[in-house]
């Protein structure tokens, strides 16, 4: 249990780093536009 745990936990902390980094990208992008 503590294994799957960690391993959902890690996914969930990647999927939300990812869509950070793709909402600064778009912003930075209509800043420059």
């Amino acid at each position: 249990i503590g294994y799957a745990t960690c391993v959902l936990s890690c996914w969930t902390n990647i999927y939300y780093i990812i869509i950070l980094a793709w909402a600064l990208f778009y912003f930075l992008v209509s800043l420059n536009t």
